[in-house]
């Protein structure tokens, strides 16, 4: 437990305070070409932050047991109540999917930016990132009452401390039988996968159309691209 603990709060600081850094640089050092997609990745840094509290927070181990998973939490939020470690988790998962939706994000705002539309603009890109944010809103609730079955399932508990006396008294239940849980989780697992295609998709296309056309761009165009690549390169 002390190591599980020590490791989540190294993690959770030194990836803190990284996104700072990286927060101040785009704000200080970001060229103007670059305004735009700049805010995705402090857009992106910020959900990373949140989702370092919550992971210090709750400092949670899954334990499968009979099929289901146990999560028990061993962080700060056990000092309040179950109640809080199972929303931080939730916001914990939530800022998974919603980072991982601002990183497709920015490959969408990399292919439509070769001509410049609407998508390219800052308040365009704001917005979207936002949406982002409230599109994956709804993970918070349902990890915690995915979680409250800790409480619902009661013999199943027993049966688990029966097995485990050592375990955290701070506990929530993922249950194996239970449509919800299997939703929730599902989302969250499905929704990275989906992300992760687009953009893959996006990469390719992106190349062959800045190759279509990189004769016809302009000299800013190019050099707009240049950045990008760059951008990507150092990033991803």
């Amino acid at each position: 437990v002390q190591l599980l603990t020590s490791l989540s709060y190294s993690i959770g600081i030194i990836g803190t305070i990284s996104n700072a850094v990286l927060i101040h640089a785009i704000r200080k050092h970001t060229p103007p070409t670059l305004r735009v997609y700049a805010a995705i990745f402090v857009a992106s840094a910020l959900c990373d932050c949140i989702g370092l509290l919550a992971m210090m927070s709750t400092t949670a181990r899954e334990v499968i047991y009979n099929g289901s998973c146990v999560l028990e939490f061993y962080g700060a939020c056990t000092l309040v109540s179950d109640e809080l470690c199972w929303a931080c988790w939730g916001i914990q998962e939530d800022m998974y999917s919603t980072a991982v939706s601002l990183l497709c994000l920015s490959f969408v705002y990399r292919f439509h930016a070769i001509d410049d539309s609407k998508i390219s603009r800052l308040t365009t890109v704001i917005v979207l990132c936002f949406g982002m944010v409230v599109i994956n809103l709804h993970v918070v609730p349902g990890y915690y009452f995915t979680l409250s079955n800790a409480r619902k399932k009661i013999a199943f508990m027993e049966d688990y401390i029966t097995h485990r006396p050592d375990a955290s008294t701070t506990l929530g239940l993922i249950y194996s039988d239970d449509l919800f849980s299997t939703c929730v989780t599902s989302y969250t697992i499905l929704s990275g996968l989906l992300c992760f295609f687009i953009i893959v998709q996006l990469r390719k296309r992106t190349i062959q159309r800045v190759a279509m056309f990189e004769g016809t761009m302009s000299t800013n165009t190019k050099t707009h691209q240049m950045m990008l690549s760059k951008v990507h390169f150092l990033f991803f």
